[in-house]
């Protein structure tokens, strides 16, 4: 219990500007059209720091916001060797309990325990790594060989300046044969091979509370200089109970007793601060806080917020802050069908720290969507030119709009550009095929003479310099088969692109729809960003869609005919 004077209450409180819960009248710019809470400044880090986040989707989420700003981050590197592409690695490190990611971190530095080696299962001729997850099951040698990898990559947790903890779920799975907590359920037919060797436990308060003192007792305790400890509340829920409850009613109690045993532990632990990202979350509206198609994964924009104000709050005001705020703030807004506000929030951050080159490709976007071409394309160009930025997503993006705009010398110029940075041959191909089919469209005349890149635009496209849609059948044939892991992250990582980058989404699933034997949910992704970002090509697509046995056909035949009513509504009538 916590016991102040009324003096010293005072003076709390007349330093609090914050201090009165928001109402309609006053501090409704705090909850509408989303939350934005604010940490108290407590300056302990200077711009520049590196950065390790652990924990589930929702760590990932943070550290996604950090890469944008290029701030350093330590941890789930893209190098890792695991069996996956680079850009789906990051996936494998989401870890579910804090006691399974304090093993890991314990690993990395603990010879004698090979990295964790010993813990692997063996079952049926594979050997199971349960710290990763039952299905991440390989040859022994194989196995051996990516526990150590993964276990060294957590590394970073011993360097890092700021150390920050997600904290997941309160029900777990423990070894006893070895006395670790596990990543996920083992299979009833392997616990009934082993019988007694794993159980269940369901934590409560004084439980959270002693995980996060084994957390800090071993990451304040490394050689030299502690980090800064922070730890934040996961508001990804469970996908599952174990318990006899809801699991509606069981996610509220997990997210309850790791909140409060959080704000105990800081309260109790000067040296540790509470990052309030669970707030930005589970106040907002949902459409701002998670994805359309789950209820429990949260979108990147309100992550961006928090993050921005995580720094802020510990560095002073930066440039990497403000950059990860304005990119969320664009979304959301943009979300709230207020664009005019993320374009003061864009502007309000250039009068304060210049064009931030971070900032080019939504920039550009939001050009675009205001018929502003010109200056749309300077900034696509910039974006696509820039050694961070230069990336396939931004490259295919690029490619198509200077198409539309009828500058195919610039469409040249990233085609060749990608060709001498990238070093992904299919994606070259998938690049080459888009920028051909985007040719297609246009008039002999313009592929002869390109308009000038200074020449004015008038802001209407010509129907025959529509592209192509990327998507030519729904059911293309002879299609690579994908790995069922590998087939959950990238619709996990799609997910996640659709409410931060639509356009993004387009531009790398449509190729893949082609290509490769995925199933209907990736259809429906891509539909759905089709729609934010080119409602006549979602037209067309949702049309061939409901021809067939589509598996969400009734969602698809709802959104078809919104979009076909919000065309009518704008004088565009559909045929």
């Amino acid at each position: 219990m916590q016991i102040f004077d009324a003096d010293t209450v005072k003076r709390i409180t007349g330093k609090n500007k914050l201090r009165q819960y928001p109402s309609p009248k006053k501090g409704r710019a705090r909850m509408l059209p989303f939350a934005q809470p604010r940490m108290q400044p407590d300056l302990r880090a200077t711009p520049g720091a590196s950065f390790f986040v652990g924990g589930s989707c929702f760590a990932r989420n943070i550290e996604s916001a950090l890469n944008f700003a290029d701030q350093p981050v330590l941890s789930s590197s893209e190098q890792t060797p695991m069996p996956s592409p680079p850009a789906e690695v990051p996936k494998w490190f989401n870890k579910f309990n804090t006691d399974t990611l304090l093993n890991e971190i314990r690993w990395a530095v603990q010879p004698e325990w090979e990295c964790g080696v010993p813990t692997l299962v063996e079952y049926e001729g594979e050997w199971s790594d349960l710290q990763i997850g039952w299905s991440f099951a390989h040859g022994r040698e194989e196995a051996e060989f990516l526990r150590r990898a993964y276990a060294r990559a957590y590394g970073g947790a011993a360097t890092a300046d700021i150390v920050i903890i997600t904290l997941g779920s309160v029900e777990c799975w423990f070894d006893n044969l070895h006395g670790i907590y596990l990543n996920g359920m083992v299979p009833g037919r392997v616990a009934e091979r082993m019988p007694g060797r794993f159980e269940f436990h369901c934590f409560d308060f004084a439980d959270a509370y002693a995980a996060m003192g084994r957390v800090r007792d071993h990451v304040m305790s490394r050689p030299g200089t502690p980090p800064q400890l922070i730890f934040a509340v996961s508001a990804v829920a469970q996908p599952a109970s174990y318990m006899a409850q809801d699991a509606l009613v069981s996610n509220m109690a997990s997210q309850a007793i790791q909140r409060a045993a959080a704000e105990q532990f800081v309260r109790d632990h000067p040296d540790c601060l509470y990052f309030p990202a669970y707030e930005y979350v589970t106040l907002s509206d949902r459409r701002y806080s998670y994805h359309e198609n789950t209820f429990n994964h949260v979108q990147q924009p309100v992550m961006d917020r928090a993050v921005a104000n995580l720094l802020e709050a510990i560095m002073g005001p930066n440039e990497a802050a403000s950059v990860i705020a304005t990119r969320g703030l664009m979304a959301d807004f943009a979300t709230a069908d207020m664009p005019e506000k993320g374009l003061e929030a864009l502007e309000k951050h250039d009068a304060t720290w210049g064009d931030s080159t971070a900032l080019d490709f939504f920039r550009a976007q939001v050009f675009y969507k205001a018929d502003r071409r010109e200056a749309a394309m300077s900034y696509y160009m910039r974006a696509a030119r820039s050694e961070r930025m230069g990336q396939w997503s931004v490259w295919q993006t690029v490619v198509s709009k200077a198409l539309l705009c009828n500058r195919k010398s610039e469409a040249d110029e990233i085609v060749a550009l990608a060709e001498q940075r990238g070093n992904d041959p299919e994606r070259l191909e998938q690049l080459k095929l888009r920028y051909e089919a985007g040719l297609s469209r246009v008039s002999p005349q313009v592929a002869a003479d390109p308009i000038p890149a200074n020449a004015p635009f008038d802001g209407e496209v010509p129907a025959a310099e529509t592209p192509a849609p990327v998507v030519e059948t729904v059911m293309p044939l002879a299609r690579q088969s994908v790995p069922k892991d590998e087939i959950e992250l990238l619709h996990d990582r799609f997910r996640e692109m659709l409410g931060a980058d639509p356009q993004g989404l387009v531009d790398e699933l449509g190729p893949m729809l082609e290509e490769k034997d995925l199933d209907d949910r990736f259809a429906w992704l891509f539909a759905r960003a089709l729609g934010k970002v080119d409602v006549p090509r979602a037209i067309e697509y949702l049309r061939q869609l409901c021809a067939t046995d589509f598996k969400y056909k009734t969602s698809a035949t709802n959104t078809l005919n919104n979009l076909i009513a919000q065309q009518e509504r704008l004088g565009r009538p559909v045929t």
